[in-house]
């Protein structure tokens, strides 16, 4: 009744990202029910004296089944999206917006959370591809790069807007060469 309920959005911890969460509710299931299985398994001649245990037995299996596919499929899952997601990795990170024409950031924050959950995933114990490994090293780096970049972005907005207009004229060729500097 728990899995069916919560399958398609279960309780993540706190702090955690979205995948990992997933992933570890659904470990969490697995051990709630392999716990009065193992007590079972060692008691089976008490139990069995009592009454057929095959009705029991068969519903576990199923139900773990079920679990282990679940987590399985999953994975596959998050594997496929995440490596498609790491493709923004190779975009520039200044861009021209279409319509306004002004410079924007183009980084991604999906990235940066493929990332973590790489991270915790591999903590876990789960085999992550070397594609989404290789760049572990870089999520510090890349994190900085996007934070210093986005408040370079919006100083320079600041003060353009800051600049009286009578002055703007005077300042023609320096506001031109800074967004030359700037050019993606």
């Amino acid at each position: 009744a728990i899995f069916e309920r919560e399958k398609d959005n279960p309780p993540v911890p706190r702090c955690s990202p979205p995948s990992i969460g997933h992933i570890l509710w659904v470990r969490n299931l697995l051990n709630r029910i392999e716990a009065p299985m193992a007590y079972f398994s060692a008691q089976y001649d008490l139990i069995e004296s009592v009454g057929s245990t095959e009705r029991t037995i068969h519903l576990y299996n199923v139900f773990s089944k079920t679990l282990i596919e679940y987590e399985t499929l999953y994975l596959q899952q998050w594997r496929s999206t995440a490596t498609k997601q790491l493709a923004g990795l190779k975009a520039t990170l200044l861009v021209k917006h279409p319509v306004s024409g002004a410079i924007v950031l183009n980084a991604d924050a999906t990235v940066f959370t493929v990332l973590d959950e790489g991270k915790q995933m591999e903590r876990v114990g789960i085999t992550i591809p070397n594609s989404i490994k290789s760049n572990f090293g870089q999520i510090d780096k890349l994190k900085s790069f996007s934070d210093e970049l986005s408040n370079l972005l919006e100083r320079r907005q600041r003060i353009l807007h800051g600049i009286p207009s009578y002055v703007k004229p005077l300042l023609t060729e320096t506001t031109k060469a800074v967004f030359r500097s700037l050019r993606p």
